[in-house]
């Protein structure tokens, strides 16, 4: 059993050992072959539809030739149309998917703060399972040592069997808690492999976490940054996206122009004369102005309109759960905080207890058991400051994340 805590608190050790921080696994997952590769594809359908709408400013140019069986009539030539006025529709169609290539954008930008706060959880969940190895290693470390003094003096009649069972109880307890410990850091890299697409061998993270807890800015600080936010910029995107869906529908109200023109390479007549001269060719211009189109229009005018007005209300309400949401977590920062501070106050008390009676152990003042009582409240306040230290750095960068202060890459 000692050999196998050993190994544990070595393995755990050496793992530790190769932490980086956060940024840097934060990048990795950033910046993955899928990640990019979908996005650049996004953005590139958005492109090719650019290209398509380009050419509807362009001439259509064909070679077409038709013989007509009843009475011989015969004719090829090149056509030629050019789209000279459609209502304004293309122009509508150009801005749409400008906007649409924007949001993809931003939308990009929204799955980055999701991630982010997904590798921020793995990341504090690793080393608070490792922190809390090592606080129950020594808990383990002092339980044994007391073990043993408990063994010699029953051998002399000096201590209770019922105290070194305590104690070996207490032994057990922490060499369970170090096994489940080791459970949750495994489940933290395995999730930080899997955001990242990096096998085990190659996921070194750096030294052990030694970071300290930065100042919280002013939570007015932080609401000044929602206009910013993805969310809130890809909602209003999609705002505006709305309002130049409906513009387009309207304009299918309007008229449609088109410049047809044809070069005649040959044409005959009933029959059989070709035509030469200055009828080799022929240009007319053809106007179209929809009267009637059984309310489809209207109704499609209608509907983008709605659309629209929901749009806006989801904007407003996409910038009251943002401003909901920091105030939030502001609040719970400043309250871990304050247990932190607390939890830091303990755990000088309960040192300072387990010296005390570790002393007083020495000169037969207090009984095993309870110097035992006092190992096990100081580890306990360790454990529950550490603990706490790393929701609060979690807290902390969701409070970050909310007012999309995340590292760009």
């Amino acid at each position: 059993m000692i050999f196998l805590q050993i190994t544990l608190l070595t393995a755990s050790a050496s793992l530790l050992a190769q932490l980086t921080t956060l940024p840097e696994l934060y990048k990795k997952a950033a910046t993955s072959a899928a990640t990019i590769a979908m996005s650049e594809s996004r953005i590139a359908q958005k492109d090719a539809k650019l290209e398509q709408i380009k050419g509807e400013y362009l001439p259509m140019v064909s070679l077409a030739t038709n013989y007509a069986i009843e009475d011989g009539a015969h004719q090829g030539k090149i056509a030629l149309s050019q789209s000279l006025y459609n209502g304004g529709k293309s122009l509508a169609s150009w801005q749409i998917v400008k906007i649409e290539k924007k949001l993809e954008e931003y939308n990009f930008l929204k799955a980055q703060v999701k991630l982010y706060l997904e590798v921020a959880t793995a990341f504090f969940k690793y080393h608070s399972a490792g922190q809390d190895m090592i606080n129950l290693q020594a808990s383990i470390e002092l339980t044994n040592k007391r073990l043993m003094e408990l063994k010699q003096r029953r051998a002399i009649g000096r201590s209770r069997q019922g105290e070194v069972l305590m104690a070996e109880s207490q032994l057990y307890i922490a060499k369970s808690q170090i096994s489940l410990a080791q459970g949750q850091q495994g489940e933290a890299q395995r999730a930080l492999q899997l955001l990242t697409n990096i096998s085990s061998d190659e996921l070194t993270m750096g030294g052990s976490f030694s970071e300290k807890l930065e100042e919280v800015k002013d939570v007015e600080e932080y609401l000044s940054k929602i206009d910013a936010h993805p969310e809130v910029v890809a909602q209003t995107l999609d705002y505006e996206l709305k309002i130049k869906a409906q513009s387009k529908v309207q304009k299918g109200h309007y008229p449609k122009v088109d410049l047809i023109g044809n070069y005649y390479l040959w044409r005959s007549d009933t029959s059989g004369g070709v035509t030469s001269g200055n009828d080799d060719w022929d240009l007319s211009l053809g106007i179209s102005l929809p009267l009637y189109s059984g309310g489809t229009t209207a109704a499609q005018v209608k509907e983008t309109s709605a659309q629209a007005v929901e749009s806006k209300w989801q904007l407003e309400e996409t910038k009251k759960v943002l401003r909901f949401n920091i105030k939030n977590r502001y609040e719970s920062l400043k309250n871990l905080r304050q247990q932190l501070l607390l939890l830091e106050q303990a755990l000088l008390a309960a040192e300072k207890n387990y010296k005390e009676q570790e002393r007083d152990y020495h000169h037969s003042l207090v009984t095993t058991l309870e110097l035992l009582q006092a190992v096990n409240s100081y580890q306990e306040a360790k454990r529950s400051m550490d603990k706490m230290k790393f929701q609060t750095f979690l807290a902390l960068e969701e409070l970050k994340a909310a007012a999309f202060e995340i590292p760009q890459f």
